[in-house]
């Protein structure tokens, strides 16, 4: 079972305090249900079954991309990225940080395009000046995976 942070403060933000209730839990069941790397695999029979709800997913994007803010990106069918998710839960990834190591597998895996934030410190890019240039895709630097692994 996955434990996430969650902020206190989102009750005081005018934009969650203005969303009607049926989207404020949508809300927390997204961010509570999305993997580790902020991605949701779409299933609104089951969204539907644990919130008692109906649910229309054009309205939800709608409703969670007004104005300037984009909460949630259909990055591809059937799948959902949170792109706070990750600056919220881990700050800055870095290499160097085995948990990090995973959710950068998985931004790999779902080939998330546009992540906006970097996943080395200066101190970091430093450390890595004699090493080999590590990936770029979607400007973002995902590590080359060498080797086999240890048993």
């Amino acid at each position: 079972m996955s434990k996430r942070f969650t902020s206190t403060a989102k009750w005081d933000d005018a934009w969650f305090r203005n969303l009607d209730p049926k989207y404020k839990l949508f809300w927390v069941y997204i961010l509570d249900r999305c993997d580790q790397a902020g991605v949701w695999k779409e299933d609104f029979e089951s969204v539907e079954w644990h919130t008692k709800q109906v649910f229309n997913k054009a309205e939800i994007l709608s409703v969670f991309n007004l104005g300037d803010k984009k909460r949630i990106d259909e990055f591809k069918p059937g799948y959902w990225f949170v792109p706070d998710f990750i600056s919220f839960q881990y700050g800055q990834l870095s290499t160097a940080c085995k948990p990090h190591m995973f959710v950068l597998g998985l931004l790999r895996k779902h080939e998330i395009k546009g992540y906006p934030k970097g996943i080395q410190t200066l101190k970091d890019k430093d450390k890595d000046k004699d090493k080999d240039k590590d990936s770029v895709v979607n400007g973002v630097n995902l590590p080359t995976w060498r080797g086999s692994v240890k048993r």
